[in-house]
């Protein structure tokens, strides 16, 4: 068997401990300067005796397990042999393959790092695919993609068609080039009448097309990800930013690329794109962990989210194309019912806190949109779990129904047991309030009713639902309209404060004027129409939407208080 280093689990500063599968693909995500470069450094660092020494000590150990025996690795190193008298360094001695067998069973696992584990940073990837110094093969064994390239037909075919997924152009090998072996990009020629792959005529044609050296950074970085990856140079690689000079199809592409070709090995990796996480979900790997490194001060921890976390949120559609991923890569989310109020929200917000001294945090902050309210706390405890902070902002009418408040409760972290019974108190009481059917509402709400029935024929049940509807639904129509102010005073009004109060310290904030279109009731028409309006207006004028103002600082000061 080939022999390999496979890095058990990890140990940030603060002592978090992160077990890793054998063929785990582990992606490092987390807001600007958390990090994440500088731990990938540091797994390297501690896999490496020849490791090199970074600023920030993010990951403080790691545990190294050998696979395969003395035999295996004595041979891995014969096929790496560059001569007869070629000799290797393990824990700064060198030795001939065959005096190695004996290191391997007793060696500490980081003599072995640099045989295995390859890391490549953006700034070294654009170097990695230029000409390479062709060998003697008959002296000398591959030691380098290309060299593998050159040598193997199907492997620059493999190689080939990857590249042209990507940029709808060839990359071929130019083996009459001499001294240096280059890499050509364009339209490959076609074979013509007595020509075959080492014609000089064919590859004439080849000469002629442009270097990859002189192609874009983004090209060439591809080129060098994907050439480390289908040659199997390494057991494990770590790269940083793989993304860095994409456009976001090629960096989707790679994260598909990834999955798929690294199904087998481990990888850990940085990045800023919820592209390319895209891209490495859609390759259905079993293996992928996410972990957002979170820093404060000094201290950095790393917060998990699992291969079966991913999957509960990428089988939900909606999920799936929202953009809760980018949540990953800000310090803190907001989470809104729909698309409108984060635009209505996002848009203030930046007019109301643009010179405020905390501008920093608040503009890091991104709005989600959970396209219901049922949403919400799927979307809270899939970012919760890995540590993103989370808050909701929902509609008056979050207050109508156990569910989903009770699931929204629990997914801030909540206790629902503590706000239940205050809770029934003031439902109750404005379920008891009788005013004019809200013929909308009723309807909306009856034909959900009937819509949960299979059954040709309604049922006792069933009928009570939709009368219990018919009695209710109107004085909800009104609560969603006007908040806080259609609550009962008295002890339902008392109860209800209290519930808020809770709700905003774990991070729920109701709308106590209602819904979003309540904020300026003087314009009439849809909420597509309403919003319109209202985007349109200067925000920075003292006189417009003070509730609307009143809300959101108070809403900055508990999320930003730190």
């Amino acid at each position: 068997m080939i022999p390999k280093l496979i890095i058990e689990n990890i140990k940030f500063n603060n002592g978090d401990k992160i077990q890793l599968k054998e063929k785990s693909i582990t992606i490092f995500v987390g807001a600007n300067n958390v990090g994440k470069t500088a731990a990938l450094k540091n797994i390297h660092l501690l896999s490496n005796l020849g490791g090199f020494r970074t600023k920030h000590d993010v990951i403080v150990n790691i545990d190294l397990k050998k696979v395969g025996s003395p035999i295996d690795f004595v041979n891995f190193l014969k096929t790496k042999n560059s001569g007869s008298n070629y000799k290797f360094n393990i824990g700064g001695n060198l030795y001939y393959p065959e005096d190695t067998g004996v290191k391997w069973e007793n060696n500490d696992p980081k003599h072995f790092g640099h045989f295995f584990i390859k890391i490549m940073l953006a700034e070294q990837r654009i170097s990695h695919s230029k000409s390479r110094e062709t060998l003697d093969f008959y002296k000398q064994q591959p030691s380098h993609p290309i060299d593998f390239m050159y040598l193997n037909q199907s492997f620059e075919d493999e190689i080939n068609a990857y590249f042209r997924l990507a940029f709808n152009l060839d990359l071929i090998i130019d083996r009459f080039s001499g001294k240096n072996t280059h890499l050509k990009v364009g339209e490959k020629p076609t074979l013509l009448e007595n020509e075959n792959y080492l014609s000089k005529s064919y590859n004439d044609r080849i000469k002629e097309l442009s270097d990859l050296s002189d192609q874009g950074d983004g090209m060439r970085s591809f080129v060098s990800i994907l050439l480390e990856m289908i040659s199997k140079n390494k057991t494990s690689l770590i790269i940083d930013e793989p993304e860095a000079f994409l456009h976001p199809p090629q960096t989707r592409l790679l994260g598909k690329l990834i999955g798929k070709l690294f199904s087998e090995r481990q990888m850990f990796i940085s990045t800023h794109s919820s592209d390319l996480i895209k891209g490495l979900l859609e390759s259905k790997n079993e293996n992928i962990n996410i972990i957002r490194i979170s820093r404060n001060k000094e201290i950095n921890s790393g917060a998990l989210l699992n291969n079966n976390d991913i999957k509960n949120i990428w089988k939900d559609p909606i999920l799936r194309y929202s953009n809760i991923i980018d949540g990953l890569f800000h310090k803190s989310v907001i989470i809104c019912e729909g698309d409108g109020d984060c635009k209505f929200f996002s848009a203030l917000f930046d007019s109301e806190f643009e010179n405020d001294p905390r501008y920093h945090k608040i503009s890091d902050t991104l709005f989600i949109p959970a396209h219901g309210k049922a949403k919400i706390p799927t979307i809270v405890k899939a970012l919760k779990k890995i540590s993103v902070p989370t808050f909701s902002i929902c509609d008056f009418d979050i207050f109508n129904n156990q569910t989903p408040l009770k699931e929204l409760v629990e997914a801030h972290g909540g206790d629902w047991s503590i706000i239940e019974p205050k809770w029934k108190i003031f439902h109750s009481q404005i379920n008891q309030i009788k005013s004019q059917l809200d013929k909308e509402e009723a309807k909306k709400e009856i034909l959900k009713s009937f819509d949960s029935v299979k059954a040709p024929n309604l049922n006792k049940k069933q009928i009570n639902e939709i009368k219990d509807i018919l009695k209710i639904s109107s004085a909800w129509s009104f609560a969603k309209k006007q908040g806080l102010s259609f609550v009962p005073s008295g002890d339902a009004h008392e109860k209800c404060l209290e519930v808020i109060a809770y709700l905003n310290n774990i991070g729920i904030f109701p709308l106590l004027i209602g819904e979003l279109e309540s904020f300026d009731k003087s314009i009439g028409g849809s909420k597509s129409k309403w919003l319109e309006t209202i985007l349109q207006k200067n925000f920075k004028n003292k006189e417009i939407l003070k509730e609307a103002k009143e809300f959101i600082h108070k809403l900055a000061n508990i999320i930003y208080k730190n």
